[in-house]
């Protein structure tokens, strides 16, 4: 039963994962000055002003994660979820930015878990506005909001 079991996950990691992802090594962030939505086919994505870290990266861009929860909007349904914006490194052709959502919070077992990788982006135009800024440990004062950048975080 255990062979069963490491057998059907091999061949669910092998045509489920895509694309290989690992922690970002980037020192950027980015910073969103004010609260923006995009619409990407019938989802609209509410991204929150304030700085997004780089959370990990596959070999076509950058994942930054957004400071509070993000809201998926579709049909009706306003849904606050862990996610944030997807920046194509500067060498690939399409620099279309995407929206992405950390589905892995949910508890969709070992299917859910192989068919809701983070790598699935929602491409959407025009793209966010941004500045990059750096960020040193520690440089987030008590109680930041995320509605403005520190000015440490300010770019020099």
């Amino acid at each position: 039963m255990r062979i069963l079991n490491l057998t059907l996950m091999s061949i669910m990691i092998c045509l489920f994962g895509c694309s290989t992802i690992t922690p970002s090594k980037s020192a950027q962030c980015l910073f969103l000055s004010a609260p923006q939505k995009r619409d990407s086919g019938l989802t609209t994505f509410h991204f929150p002003g304030g700085v997004y870290r780089p959370d990990f990266e596959s070999e076509t861009g950058i994942y930054y994660v957004a400071p509070t929860k993000i809201i998926s909007e579709a049909i009706g349904v306003n849904l606050p979820m862990r996610g944030g914006i997807y920046i194509p490194h500067s060498n690939i052709a399409d620099q279309t930015q995407a929206g992405w959502i950390d589905h892995q919070e949910g508890s969709g077992g070992l299917v859910g878990f192989a068919t809701t990788a983070n790598t699935r982006l929602w491409s959407f135009k025009p793209p966010v506005n941004f500045e990059y800024v750096k960020e040193k440990p520690g440089t987030l004062p008590e109680g930041y909001m995320h509605s403005e950048a520190p000015s440490s975080l300010a770019p020099k």
